[in-house]
């Protein structure tokens, strides 16, 4: 019962080894209570015999000799049952003590989170295990085999200095090898090692410590009390100890990585937050620069597409006071010119796309005036247009725009006698190679053979070719059966 409330009270952990040593210590308690009862047994057998010999007889006296011979026997063997008995309880205590260092191990284990810290209290209570006067421990690199000093006990600076050639060589003899290095007394014996001084060292323990199958770090326990040498029960105690704590530090290592881990993820969040910040900043900044630029380009077409039209409607004004045919057709074209130019602003303006333009929708703009100009009866010509989704930039939509303008304009003004009925057809559209192809063709009169586009000096063949080469493109035309004119240029 005693027992029991003592396993209870300092709540011990009794494994397979504990629990023999506990059994042992009622076996021989039970033996002990047997021996003092066949002691006490002698003693009254005794008293008996010498309350004999008081009423006399030489047996009683042979009895008596025979009866102090049993007590001597039974008295060495309570002592030698005493003894084994001490041992027990010793051992018993010394197990007791080994589960009270676990137990604060792991507590601390528990409540830290530096590793170093926990080497240091591990070094601490082991080195009180053992008895050990000095000791110290080293963590260990398992990827590069490089280790550094963490902390010691029990060593000055001068016992640090003697003792660290023989440390730093058994350290690394501990790592390379993977084992336990044992020495009850360092300068005898096959095994010390051949150190030249090797200080007020005596008996060293060096003992790794393995996590994951790798030496995490090495623990170096050196000289016991005076007249004491490290043993095979200190290594033992020793390996049990460190075994418990590599769990310990396992999960230490396993904790602290994880919030390393979790430390870099909430850095690379706050990056990725500001970043985004950043970015929402700079394309609201972006997006109201643009908003700005649109409207700026909204008003700078709404401006130029105005100033054509006074321009236009002041050459219609001056054209009312023209009374010469020819001057009066020259202010036509010109007024035409410049109402095709605005027309290109006009559907930038009006377009949600401020960089191009649907040119079928140009050209129908451009055809209508025309068509508004020249003939005098619209059913004598009809106007086919077939051009869909072909989107030209300013810089190209300007120059096809005019050249559109002069060939309409010529075919409406040359190629078909009064009174018939005829059909101009505009076709335009991209190629296999991405090209586009404008063809302007009626069935009027035909082109004169005589006249060479490339040395034609009339003031609307000379303005074609130049807007042609400024798209970088080809033209030829055809005039066996009516005009056919074909402009080819680039995406």
């Amino acid at each position: 019962m005693i027992l029991s409330y003592i396993v209870y009270q300092n709540d011990i952990q009794l494994n397979g080894l504990y629990l023999f040593v506990l059994v042992l210590l009622l076996v021989l308690i039970l033996a002990g209570l047997m021996v003092l009862r066949y002691l006490v047994e002698s003693l009254i057998s005794i008293a008996q015999t010498v309350k004999k010999g008081a009423e006399g007889g030489a047996i009683v006296s042979a009895e008596l000799k025979h009866d102090v011979s049993e007590l001597h026997q039974i008295s060495s063997s309570f002592n030698t049952l005493m003894l084994k008995f001490e041992r027990t309880t010793e051992e018993l205590s010394r197990r007791t003590s080994e589960l009270d260092t676990i137990r604060e191990l792991t507590e601390i284990a528990n409540n830290t989170t530096d590793i170093d810290n926990l080497l240091r209290a591990t070094l601490d209570k082991a080195s009180t295990v053992v008895r050990a006067q000095s000791g110290s421990v080293f963590a260990v690199d398992s990827a590069s085999g490089h280790f550094h000093f963490v902390g010691s006990k029990g060593l000055n600076s001068a016992e640090n200095d003697s003792s660290s050639e023989i440390t730093t060589s058994l350290v690394e003899k501990v790592i390379s090898e993977g084992t336990t290095i044992f020495f009850p007394d360092i300068n005898t014996g096959s095994t010390a090692p051949d150190l030249e001084n090797t200080g007020n060292v005596q008996s060293s323990l060096v003992i790794p410590l393995f996590i994951g199958g790798n030496v995490a770090a090495v623990f170096v326990f050196q000289n016991k009390g005076e007249g004491e040498l490290f043993n095979n029960d200190d290594e033992r105690i020793l390996f049990i100890l460190l075994g418990e704590m590599s769990f310990a530090l396992k999960n230490e290592m396993l904790h602290s990585n994880v919030k390393s881990y979790l430390k870099e993820i909430q850095e690379h969040n706050i990056r990725i937050n500001q970043e985004i910040y950043e970015r929402k900043l700079a394309g609201k900044q972006l997006k109201e620069s643009l908003n700005e630029k649109k409207v700026l380009r909204h008003e700078i077409h709404h401006r130029v597409r105005n100033n054509l039209q006074v321009i236009s409607s002041l050459l219609s004004l001056q054209s009312q006071y023209i009374k010469d045919k020819k001057a009066l057709e020259m202010f036509n074209e010109s007024r035409g010119r410049i109402l095709s130019l605005a027309s290109v602003h006009e559907n930038l303006y009006q377009s949600e796309d401020m960089a191009r333009i649907d040119f079928g929708d140009y050209i129908r703009d451009v055809t209508s005036h025309l068509f508004r100009t020249y003939v005098v009866d619209p059913e004598t010509v009809r106007l086919t247009v077939n051009c869909s989704d072909v989107f030209l930039d300013i810089t190209r939509a300007i120059p096809c725009g005019l050249i559109v303008n002069e060939l309409i304009s010529n075919s409406l003004k040359h190629a078909f006698p009064v009174g018939d009925s005829h059909e101009i057809t505009i076709d335009f559209h991209p190629d296999e190679d991405n090209r586009l192809t404008l063809v302007v063709r009626d069935n009027g009169v035909g082109f004169p053979d005589d006249i060479d586009i490339s040395s034609a000096k009339t003031l609307g063949m000379t303005l074609i070719r130049i807007l042609v080469d400024q798209l970088h493109g080809t033209i030829e035309i055809e005039g066996d059966g009516g005009t056919v004119s074909t402009v080819i240029f680039g995406p």
